[in-house]
């Protein structure tokens, strides 16, 4: 059975969350750097905020699309989540 929006949002909507909480755990880390390193990582920092900003619009596009319009506007997100996710885990890599 294929997921329904509403499913699809929420399932998302928790991605989403669990990036934040990263975003923050990386800010802390980056808190404890020398200033050198600390800013080198905030770069980072930033782009991942940029495109974690960008999935969430992408999902309000979805959740206030039509029934039927939302399926094309999921392909779109589902780009923008696969660039995320795997910035997520290059960042995880670099901070890790």
């Amino acid at each position: 059975m294929s997921e329904n929006r509403h499913e699809y949002l929420e399932r998302q909507k928790k991605n989403v969350k669990v990036w934040s909480e990263e975003i923050e755990k990386f800010l802390a880390k980056a808190d404890k750097l020398d200033s050198k390193m600390s800013e080198k990582f905030r770069k980072h920092i930033e782009v991942l905020k940029e495109k974690n900003a960008q999935f969430e619009v992408s999902l309000g596009d979805i959740q206030r699309s039509g029934q039927e319009g939302w399926e094309d506007l999921k392909s779109g997100s589902e780009k923008i989540f696969k660039a995320l996710d795997k910035s997520f885990k290059s960042a995880k890599d670099y901070f890790h």
